[in-house]
């Protein structure tokens, strides 16, 4: 039962429970933490909605999906980003949310998600581009679609289908909201039927897909722009313990391939950290995944080589 244009307000209940309310006036109340601070501005909007009573991949999954990883950003030792839940009716509370926080978002929205059918029987994520195309998630799924393709699917943003990344896509506002999938509405013959239960769903896949999707986010956290602060010229590495101290023909023979491989990811990091390219740009022009380039770039970090979002030292 859908009252969406009219100030009612209820519970769905099973008939038992109904029937063992004793009369009285009843007070709900909703004690609920919407967002989780970060170092900078930038907000990530992580979003669900209430829309399919009694559907589990379809409409039980998304909530879990978000409360989980509620729990594991806030245990984050440090966040650059802030992260702001949403659960809400699907379409109408979006239309509301939009009207009251629009031009808000517009200012501070870095990318966004809309969790559906988050579980299921298909293991890969499905991710649905937002309707601009080139949100710092869009770019980083791309890349890791291209480097790890048995591991993701993408799909191309669609008016016509889908949930709230159709309103936060409307041509007024343009949001880089995306959205993702396990086992996508329409693509599952149970879907919108009783047999959307939660055998169905599979709570192990529910656990499975918070645990794809926090090393999302921290490796988007990682993916921004950094500065070298030592720009002009290459910086001297041996005395930092990044370059051997002595070079012999046969010494990279010696030290192997990863050694090599480490080096030139160094120099490739140093050389376009130039506050114009971000991390996942930098992977694509070295080859390799942006991945490979997080570990390095916090290692230069330590050395006081890069720094994230700061100006260059003269």
């Amino acid at each position: 039962m859908t009252s969406a244009y009219k100030r009612r307000f209820g519970f769905c209940l099973t008939h038992r429970q109904r029937e063992a309310l004793v009369p009285g006036t009843y007070r709900a109340v909703i004690d609920s933490m919407t967002e989780l601070a970060g170092d900078m501005d930038e907000l990530v909007l992580l979003s669900s909605y209430l829309c399919h009573p009694s559907l589990a991949n379809n409409e039980l999954s998304g909530p879990l999906v978000l409360l989980g990883l509620h729990d594991w950003i806030r245990a984050w030792g440090r966040r650059r980003k802030t992260y702001r839940f949403l659960l809400n009716p699907e379409t109408i509370g979006s239309l509301c949310y939009l009207f009251q926080h629009g031009p808000g978002l517009q200012a501070r929205l870095d990318y966004g998600l809309v969790l559906t059918c988050v579980s299921g029987p298909d293991t890969s994520l499905s991710y649905k581009r937002s309707r601009p195309g080139d949100s710092l998630l869009d770019r980083l799924i791309a890349h890791l679609h291209r480097v790890e393709p048995e591991r993701w699917r993408v799909r191309e943003f669609d008016p016509t289908s889908g949930s709230d990344e159709r309103q936060y896509g409307s041509p007024g506002f343009k949001l880089p909201m995306a959205q993702m999938a396990h086992s996508v509405y329409g693509d599952y013959p149970e879907c919108h039927t009783s047999g959307d239960t939660k055998e169905l769903m599979d709570t192990a896949q529910l656990v499975r897909t918070v645990d794809q999707l926090e090393p999302l986010l921290l490796l988007a956290e990682d993916c921004g722009i950094y500065l070298n602060q030592q720009p002009y010229g290459e910086p001297q590495l041996g005395p930092r313990g990044l370059y051997p101290d002595i070079n012999t023909p046969n010494l990279w023979d010696k030290l192997g391939l990863d050694a090599r491989r480490t080096l030139d990811r160094i120099r490739y990091v140093l050389n376009y950290a130039d506050g114009e390219h971000d991390l996942i740009q930098i992977a694509e022009l070295a080859g390799c995944s942006v991945r490979d380039l997080v570990p390095i770039a916090g290692m230069l970090e330590r050395h006081d080589l890069l720094e994230r979002d700061a100006p260059i030292q003269l």
